[in-house]
């Protein structure tokens, strides 16, 4: 790396760390971070103190951002690691950083019954919440979705991130349970044939009910269980990842070529993935995203690791550029 590359680099990260990165630049960082599985030295570049700080600095927004934070991939030295690998590529974050890479029209699905289907799909809805549906689960969205109140039925198992709005609640019906909050993050998993109702809360307050009375008011770390036939109750502090844990399970990928990638992201996400340059469907990837990430988030990420571009027009991504592997 040239010297005012270098020099370019440590301002990059002295905005992030005293506060003063742009949200592009702050993001597209962090989903990096929870991507890149090793690195090199860069020793030279950054001070060993700018290196813990930017390594602790990033566990702490990414664990902030993503909710639970206990992964066993969020490792201090896996940070510290990562600042270093971050600074090596830092001809690619000036890039992303000076010079627009894409372009997005975005559309959010229609308030109409979701099918079921045997992948997790990543769904925006009409509110601008997002719901990750585990394979074979329904999801309904009211057809007044949004007016006075914003109610969705589940039947299966899915993580929930809903938009803040005071007066308009989010209400999701699970066979006789009714979930209700104004702005959070949880899980729930009421799947046909199982007795037991449970929702996980990952961050904010939720309000779970049954016909007759209130079940439970859980924070963050806390499950409630209920039983459908007796009607009994189980509430309990828990680790959060490990309700949610089924996110990543199918967003872990080792030497995927980019081509089986993008099948993969366009079953996810519901989108069509094309290639301007076929020869970018050979380059390799390794790596793991949280599984709560968007599909803009998710293409960002991919096109810093690969140096390539992307546009996104409603259900269409075309990947661009030459094929340059790293």
């Amino acid at each position: 790396m040239s010297e005012p590359g270098k020099e370019e680099f440590r301002k990059l990260v002295e905005r992030y760390l005293d506060g003063t990165a742009t949200f592009e630049e702050r993001r597209a960082l962090e989903s990096y971070y929870t991507l890149f599985d090793s690195a090199p030295d860069a020793s030279g570049i950054l001070t060993e103190d700018q290196l813990e700080e930017l390594g602790d600095r990033m566990k702490e927004k990414i664990s902030r951002r993503l909710r639970p934070a206990a992964q066993p991939f969020f490792r201090r030295t896996y940070f510290r690691a990562a600042a270093a690998a971050a600074v090596l590529l830092a001809g690619i974050w000036l890039t992303l950083t000076y010079a627009p890479r894409h372009k997005k029209i975005a559309d959010p699905i229609a308030a109409t019954s979701i099918s079921d289907r045997p992948v997790n799909r990543f769904l925006t809805l009409p509110d601008g919440s997002t719901v990750i549906l585990h394979g074979d689960s329904r999801l309904e969205v009211d057809e007044n979705f949004n007016q006075s109140e914003r109610i969705v039925r589940l039947t299966g198992e899915a993580y929930f991130d809903v938009a803040h709005n005071p007066d308009t609640p989010f209400i999701i019906y699970t066979g006789k349970i009714k979930t209700t909050v104004l702005g959070t993050a949880f899980n729930i998993a009421a799947w046909p044939g199982q007795q037991d109702i449970i929702v996980s809360v990952t961050k904010g307050k939720v309000r779970v009910e049954d016909e007759n009375r209130v079940i439970a008011v859980l924070t963050p770390d806390k499950q409630v269980t209920y039983n459908t036939e007796s009607s009994a109750i189980g509430e309990k502090p828990v680790e959060a990842a490990e309700a949610i844990a089924w996110l990543q399970q199918d967003m872990t990928f080792d030497d995927m070529t980019l081509d089986e990638l993008a099948g993969h992201l366009a079953r996810r996400y519901e989108v069509n993935i094309a290639f301007e340059n076929p020869e970018l469907r050979k380059c390799r990837v390794t790596g793991r995203f949280s599984g709560t990430e968007t599909l803009e988030e998710v293409m960002r990420t991919l096109s810093i690791l690969m140096k390539t571009q992307y546009t996104i027009t409603g259900k269409d991504v075309l990947i661009e550029g030459e094929r340059n592997c790293i």
